[in-house]
């Protein structure tokens, strides 16, 4: 390569379009994979929403039963 900056300019507009052709590349590949891991994901991100209200619903639950027995344990010291 020349001195000339005419040709440093070229040289320099040439890596670019090496660069951006491989991050074009990248990209490409990266929307082909999101397509395939979407749905999965979402499946993953609806199991955990779940799990969330499943576990809100069991200690819901074990309070209820806790707080009975409590009552029952209290009713047979204290009622005879």
């Amino acid at each position: 390569m020349s001195d000339d900056p005419l040709s440093q300019i070229i040289g320099r507009m040439d890596k670019q379009d090496v660069i951006l052709k491989d991050i074009q590349e990248k990209l490409l590949t990266h929307l082909v994979v999101d397509k395939e891991m979407k749905p999965a994901l979402d499946e993953l991100v609806a199991l955990w929403r779940g799990s969330k209200l499943l576990s809100a619903i069991i200690l819901s639950f074990a309070m209820i039963v806790g707080s009975i027995w409590g009552v029952f344990v209290w009713a047979n010291d204290h009622i005879k």
